[in-house]
């Protein structure tokens, strides 16, 4: 088992930091993706009993729930608190939505929801939410969510303590 410490250190050598940040792809829609992921992670706060079993392999998985909750509300909450977001917050949501985005992606929701359709967003739920979320992320941040995923999957390395982790980063954004 490794330690956060060791893990933080092994995540910033694997990505490229600057002032404790990943620099984002700059993309010309990059105004209304932020507006997008606060009403996504809105959904996901609102929705949270809802998606954080989805997927898991069974039930004994209720640590890792409570970790996906407390995580998704503490990002919830920096956000609220600074108004930013950061490679921190889109990887930390990536980390927590990752068996319920697998689980959509199994049933096909990302080819049978569009995103892109104003009716879909009157009745969104945590669905949307996570496609919305996943996918804008993965513009932004390509090439460090995939490195940042390929020390996750190591088995030294454990959900939680990624999580712990992104949250340390996110708190020394100040």
């Amino acid at each position: 088992m490794t330690t956060i410490r060791s893990l933080s250190e092994r995540i910033t050598q694997a990505i490229k930091l600057e002032n404790n940040d990943v620099p984002s792809i700059i993309l010309p829609q990059q105004r209304e993706m932020a507006n997008m992921s606060r009403l996504s992670l809105d959904l996901l706060v609102r929705d949270l009993k809802s998606w954080t079993p989805i997927g898991l392999p069974n039930k004994k998985w209720t640590k890792v729930i409570n970790v996906f909750e407390r995580t998704i509300l503490s990002i919830n909450a920096d956000i609220n608190k600074n108004g930013r977001w950061s490679f921190w917050h889109y990887s930390a949501i990536c980390q927590v939505t990752c068996f319920a985005y697998l689980d959509l992606i199994k049933r096909e929701k990302h080819n049978t929801i569009n995103l892109n359709d104003p009716k879909v967003w009157d009745s969104a739920s945590w669905e949307e939410a996570v496609l919305t979320l996943n996918f804008i992320s993965g513009r932004l941040y390509p090439n460090a969510l995939s490195r940042l995923q390929e020390i996750s999957a190591n088995d030294d390395v454990s959900i939680e303590d990624v999580c712990k982790t992104l949250l340390w980063h996110i708190n020394q954004l100040g």
